[in-house]
């Protein structure tokens, strides 16, 4: 299963693990890609290293910028998991 989190985030998933990744920028003349920032055994865990991510790459200057931005990643993240499963 594929489950697109935003622009930025989509984790994949089969039987058996599940891999958070990260879009990658695209080299020219090349379609941007996709890299696994973690191997997990469930969807879970997968998520939480996504949110980890999010906050350790974020340029965000004060406490509620960064608190805005966890906010909406794990808004995304329901918004992906409900059309997933539908």
């Amino acid at each position: 299963m594929l489950i697109k989190i935003n622009k930025g985030y989509q984790i994949e998933s089969d039987p058996l693990s599940a891999t958070p990744k990260k879009a990658t920028k695209p080299k020219p003349g090349k379609e941007p890609g996709w890299s696994a920032i973690g191997y997990f055994p469930n969807l879970e865990q997968a998520i939480e290293r996504l949110i980890d991510d999010r906050i350790l790459t974020s340029k965000a200057s004060e406490a509620w910028i960064l608190l805005d931005e966890i906010c909406q990643t794990k808004r995304d993240i329901l918004a992906a998991i409900s059309e997933a499963t539908k």
